[in-house]
């Protein structure tokens, strides 16, 4: 994800346009990964400002796929 996914131009530009990124250390961030319940990584947890889990996605996904889901849910 890191590689391919996030480098994308357009899901730069809907992450920029859209969203907040943070990144979580799933050793120094416990408490956050505890409460989404984080199993594995590469996972990412779309939430809302109070926190509420709009969409998961888990495992790779291919830049458009991933930012279909993320216009999907910035058009909400």
């Amino acid at each position: 994800m890191e590689r391919v996914t996030y480098p994308d131009t357009e899901v730069q530009q809907l992450l920029e346009r859209s969203y907040l990124r943070k990144v979580l250390d799933l050793e120094l961030d416990a408490e956050a990964v505890s409460a989404f319940g984080v199993l594995g990584i590469p996972v990412a947890i779309i939430a809302d400002a109070d926190g509420l889990e709009l969409d998961r996605i888990e495992g790779f996904v291919e830049p458009q796929d991933y930012a279909r889901r993320l216009d999907g849910l910035a058009k909400r």
